[in-house]
């Protein structure tokens, strides 16, 4: 997973450099000059509108576009890992189980 936040740099313009380094692709900024330009993220034919602040994430080479509340949220589920302890036990505890059920040694 790569993933880098879309960031102004600029009065109307972002760090679209490190964006397409990291990601590959092309950043877009079209409109008027004094206004706030649409921007977007283009890769692979794909066209995602993006805006300052929001997440751009290459997962496997799937592109999501994600704001901040929603890039923290997947961060929480992607990066839970369990001590090796408590893999352990859930392995145990599985197996102890399996063998109740299948009527082995250990059926109570």
């Amino acid at each position: 997973m790569k993933a880098i936040q879309f960031k102004k740099t600029g009065q109307y313009t972002g760090n679209h450099d490190e964006v397409t380094r990291l990601l590959g692709g092309t950043v877009t900024y079209v409109g008027q000059r004094g206004r706030e330009a649409n921007k977007t993220y283009e890769r692979d034919g794909e066209t995602f509108p993006i805006q300052f602040d929001d997440w751009l994430i290459d997962i496997e080479g799937v592109i999501l576009v994600l704001s901040e509340k929603q890039y923290e949220a997947l961060k929480s589920v992607a990066h839970k890992h369990i001590g090796l302890g408590e893999a352990i036990a859930r392995h145990v505890n599985e197996y102890l189980s399996q063998q109740q059920r299948q009527g082995g040694l250990l059926a109570k």
